[in-house]
């Protein structure tokens, strides 16, 4: 399955750095064991999911249910195209209410991660929105569910509208246009940390030098 030049599951990386775009083709993720335990859960969710069927684990158990407590239409491991050929992705689960639109991400890692304008989750949303249009004061709720996260917050909601998920294309196409240039401009922070192609990128080292000249 060929995956996306602007994948969402990387956009905190490609929304900040034109560079890593074109290094990362270079220097593709590893697959690593709790990747691949990720990936395998994943995959068991959805299933259950589709099959209206329980988990025998406690924690899987626990996203179900959270995802199941929603009002409306699961659509379960749903592609969304955010810009044709170029970003799109498979969202764990988009519900369509009437007057709702709820994207839920399950994460199997321990460290937390944020549902406040999350990225990945604003991409799905868009792309959602794309395709199923709602009306301007409806509710959109972005959702992580981490039933292993290491600050026992299990789920985080953030709740939004669509007009706050589609003032997300400007900021969007910018960094498509800005990935696709030639000569991106590389730029270092947070984001590196995941960066494939981190120990090759000048900016990056840069950083690194700068803060232990700091410490000296």
């Amino acid at each position: 399955m060929s995956h996306a030049k602007f994948a969402p599951s990387a956009a905190d990386r490609w929304l900040a750095c034109g560079y890593s775009v074109k290094m990362a083709a270079f220097f593709p993720n590893k697959e690593t064991p709790a990747t691949s335990d990720g990936v395998r859960h994943h995959a068991i969710a959805a299933q259950h999911l589709l099959d209206n069927s329980d988990s025998a684990n406690p924690q899987l158990q626990s996203y179900l249910k959270e995802v199941r407590s929603s009002q409306g239409e699961l659509l379960v491991e749903r592609k969304v195209i955010m810009v044709p050929g170029l970003c799109w992705g498979t969202s764990d689960v988009i519900v369509l209410g009437d007057r709702a639109l709820g994207v839920y991400d399950l994460k199997w890692g321990v460290s937390p991660v944020p549902a406040v304008n999350n990225p990945q989750l604003l991409l799905y949303a868009f792309g959602a929105l794309r395709e199923f249009p709602i009306p301007r004061n409806a509710t959109v709720s972005l959702n992580i569910v981490q039933p292993r996260a290491s600050s026992g917050w299990p789920v985080k909601t953030w709740l939004t509208t669509p007009d706050h998920i589609l003032q997300f294309r400007p900021r969007l196409m910018a960094a498509i246009e800005e990935g696709l240039k030639e000569n991106p401009k590389a730029v270092a922070g947070h984001h590196c940390y995941w960066c494939p192609a981190k120990l090759h990128c000048h900016a990056y080292l840069f950083s690194i030098g700068q803060k232990f000249s700091l410490l000296s």
